[in-house]
């Protein structure tokens, strides 16, 4: 009875360690996975985007490809990329083929063909396109009302 006894103990006591081991583990493989994707993704300091994306803010437009994507000069580099199309954050305008396209695309050219835009904050790539903030005649692009787009 006592030896029966002891090895229960004895067993309990292992089970008892051998869980917080198991708990340890997990705890030291989720740290591992967390550090391993934070140091994975490379983030450019506030202070770094206006350095790094752009030499100077102010681009003219060149072309106008639809509603809510145009071409500048000269173009931009940006996270190893480098390009001359530009996807204003803060609106969407028709699709090629989609009702208003034609009507958008128009309103954008009359708009800023030609002229001088600020580039600020990029935010990401978007089929070729950088996607940042526009600014145009000091408003955001995104601001400005879908009526006046």
């Amino acid at each position: 009875m006592v030896l029966r006894e002891m090895i229960l103990r004895v067993i309990n006591d292992f089970t008892k360690i051998f869980n917080m081991y198991i708990l340890i583990t997990i705890f030291i493989i989720a740290a591992a996975l967390i550090i391993f994707f934070l140091l994975r993704t490379k983030r450019v300091p506030e202070e770094e985007y206006q350095s790094v994306a752009f030499e100077t803010r102010f681009r003219t437009v060149t072309e106008i490809v639809d509603g809510d994507t145009f071409k500048i000069f000269p173009g931009w580099k940006w996270n190893n990329n480098k390009g001359d199309t530009i996807r204003p954050t803060g609106y969407d305008t028709p699709e090629r083929g989609e009702e208003g396209f034609k009507e958008t695309t128009e309103r954008l050219s009359q708009l800023i063909l030609g002229k001088e835009v600020e580039l600020g904050n990029p935010i990401r790539m978007s089929y070729h396109r950088l996607l940042v903030n526009v600014f145009f005649e000091g408003k955001l692009c995104g601001n400005i009302s879908r009526s006046t787009w």
